[in-house]
C-alpha cells in the first residue's frame, strides 16, 4: 500500500520577526528574537508547505498560513504580468482519467497480449476516440509505416500531411521516445502505435487513455464494451486541427506517447503501481521540449505558469488538478511541471527521466513511489547537494524518502527565483513578480506547495493564527535569499 507522509509536529512556538542573514537558505533553522532585520531589507517571504500530496487518494496536507493584515501588501504592482498567451492553446488532459480504477479488471494475463495483426492502407478498424465521452467509430488506416500506423474516421486530413506526420513518427519520434523510457506495451508482438488523427473540439492537442492498453485476455467482452475497452492496441488520440503547425502536432506526439509508454510501465511493477500524474507529465513535457524546443513556450504555458492562480495560491507541485471548468483548464499546473522536468534533468543529469522509467519498470518494489525512483535515479553528489541544502530535523517525516522529496521540492522553487546563466532556458520565461500571493487573507497551502507575500516595510511577523509547521524564507527585492529556513 502507498506510503504518505505525516509530520509530527514538535516546532518552534514564537512570534517574532524572521532575521535576514544574508546568506542563501541553508542548513540554518530556527527562530531569530524580537529584532528587525539587521543586514538587508527583506521584502518578500516564500512560505512552505513541506509536507506531501498524495492525488491518489486526495491526501493534500493543506496548513493554513493565518490573517497577513498586520505585514503582508494586498496591492501587489506585478510589473508587465502576465502576457495574453496564444489563441492556440495545444495540450494534454489528466482529467480523462478522473475515476478511472485500474484495479477493476482482472490482470491475470500475459502481460503481453496476442500477436497483433499487421495493417495496409486502407484497412478499416473500429477505435473508440472522443476526449469528453468514448464514441466508438470506424477509421480507415492512412499510413502504415515501420513503427506507426496513422488513422482517420474523414477526409479532413490530406495524404501529403499524413505521410509527412508518418514519416516524422518512424524516423524521429518512435526511436527518440523509447530510447529515452523504453519500448511500448505491444512492441514485442508485433504491433505498432496507432495513431487516431481527428478533429477535436477546444484547445485539446491530443490524449492518452488508460483504457486503450489493455490485453484481449485481462478483460472480458463485456468489460470491452462497458468501459470502451481497446485491446492489444498501443493508441494514442491526436487533434488533428492543429496540423497548421506540424512541429507542434509531432510535439504532442511524443508527449502522448511517453503516456503510453508509462502506463506500459504499469504492468511491470509488482504492484501495478501507476506514476502520479504530476511526474508523468513532467517527463511527457521533457521528451517534448527536446525534440522539438519552444513548443511549451508556443503552447502558453509559462505564461500561464506566471498567471495561474491556482499556482499563486499554493496548490501543489506533486497536484495536477488544473479544471476551472469542463471547458476550461488553468494550464499554469502544465507549466509548474515543466519547469520542474527542466531543473530535474539539470542536477540529475539528462539522462533522469531515462533512469526514472528505468527503475519504475525493473526495481521491482514493494514501495514504489515517484520520492524512491527519483532518489535511485540521480547522483549521489544531486542527492547529497539537495539533502544538505535545508535543516528539517525539526521535521519527522515517515521516511527519510519524503524528506528528501520535500527538499527537492523547496530548492525548485528557490531556483526559479534567482535565475543566472547556468539554469535551464526555460527559467527565462519565469517573472517573479507574477508569482506573488495577491491577498491579505489566509491561505491554505498544500503539502509541497508554496505561496510568496510582499511585506509592507520589510516586516514580517507570523500570523497568530498560522498552522504549526510552515517554513519561511526571507528574499530581498530581486527574489534573492538572504535568511535561513525558519519553521514556525
Amino acid at each position: 500500500m502507498k506510503k504518505f507522509l505525516s509530520l509530527l509536529l514538535s516546532l518552534l512556538m514564537c512570534t517574532t520577526l524572521i532575521s535576514g542573514c544574508n546568506k542563501p537558505a541553508s542548513s540554518g533553522s530556527g527562530v531569530s528574537d524580537d529584532t528587525l532585520f539587521s543586514e538587508e531589507e527583506i521584502s518578500y517571504v516564500m512560505i512552505y508547505n513541506p509536507e506531501i500530496y498524495d492525488e491518489n487518494i486526495m491526501v493534500n496536507a493543506r496548513l493554513n498560513t493565518g490573517d497577513f493584515a498586520e505585514s503582508v501588501e494586498a496591492m501587489i504592482s506585478r510589473a508587465d504580468g502576465a502576457k495574453e498567451i496564444p489563441e492556440f492553446i495545444p495540450m494534454s488532459i489528466s482529467d480523462i482519467s478522473e475515476g478511472l480504477e485500474l484495479d477493476k479488471f482482472d490482470l491475470g494475463g500475459s502481460r503481453g497480449g496476442a500477436f497483433i495483426t499487421p495493417y495496409s492502407v486502407g484497412d478499416t478498424h473500429d477505435f473508440y476516440c472522443g476526449a469528453d465521452s468514448r464514441v466508438l467509430k470506424t477509421f480507415v488506416c492512412r499510413y502504415a509505416g515501420e513503427d506507426c500506423n496513422i488513422w482517420t474516421c474523414d477526409n479532413s486530413v490530406s495524404d501529403s500531411d499524413i505521410i509527412s506526420f508518418g514519416n516524422e513518427f518512424d524516423n524521429k519520434i518512435y526511436d527518440s521516445v523509447t530510447e529515452e523510457f523504453g519500448e511500448s506495451r505491444f512492441y514485442a508482438n508485433g504491433g505498432k502505435v496507432n495513431i487516431l488523427l481527428y478533429p477535436m473540439s477546444g484547445s485539446l492537442g491530443g490524449f492518452f487513455h488508460p483504457y486503450d492498453l489493455y490485453a484481449s485476455d485481462e478483460v472480458s467482452e463485456a468489460e470491452k464494451t462497458t468501459y470502451a475497452l481497446h485491446t492489444d492496441h498501443d493508441v494514442i488520440n491526436i487533434n488533428s486541427v492543429n496540423l497548421v503547425l506540424p512541429e507542434y502536432v509531432y510535439g504532442t506526439a511524443a508527449h502522448e506517447f511517453q503516456h503510453l509508454i508509462c502506463f506500459t510501465a504499469f504492468f511491470d511493477t509488482v504492484n501495478y503501481t501507476d506514476m502520479r500524474t504530476w511526474l508523468n507529465e513532467a517527463m511527457s513535457g521533457y521528451i517534448e521540449e527536446k525534440l522539438y524546443p519552444g513548443t511549451k513556450k508556443l503552447a502558453g504555458h509559462y505564461e500561464e505558469f506566471n498567471a495561474s492562480n491556482r499556482i499563486r495560491h499554493g496548490q501543489s507541485l506533486y497536484n495536477f488538478d488544473n479544471e476551472t471548468t469542463r471547458s476550461n483548464f488553468d494550464i499554469g499546473v502544465y507549466g509548474s511541471v515543466y519547469l520542474f522536468s527542466e531543473y530535474l534533468s539539470s542536477i540529475g543529469g539528462e539522462k533522469v527521466f531515462s533512469n526514472i522509467h528505468s527503475y519504475w519498470r525493473n526495481s521491482y518494489s514493494t514501495t514504489l513511489d515517484e520520492a524512491e525512483a527519483i532518489i535511485n535515479s540521480i547522483p549521489e553528489s544531486a542527492y547529497n547537494k539537495i539533502n544538505n541544502q535545508f535543516d528539517f530535523s525539526e521535521i519527522s517525516f515517515e521516511d527519510s524518502d519524503y524528506e528528501f522529496m520535500s527538499k527537492l521540492t523547496l530548492s525548485f522553487y528557490l531556483s526559479l527565483l534567482d535565475v543566472d546563466s547556468s539554469d535551464p532556458d526555460a527559467y527565462k520565461n519565469v517573472k517573479s513578480q507574477t508569482l506573488l500571493y495577491d491577498e491579505i487573507n489566509p491561505a491554505d497551502i498544500e503539502g509541497g506547495g508554496r505561496v510568496i507575500v510582499a511585506l509592507k516595510d520589510g516586516e514580517f511577523k507570523f500570523p497568530e493564527d498560522a498552522d504549526e509547521g510552515l517554513i519561511y524564507i526571507g528574499l530581498n527585492k530581486d527574489f534573492e535569499v538572504v535568511t535561513d529556513i525558519v519553521i514556525h
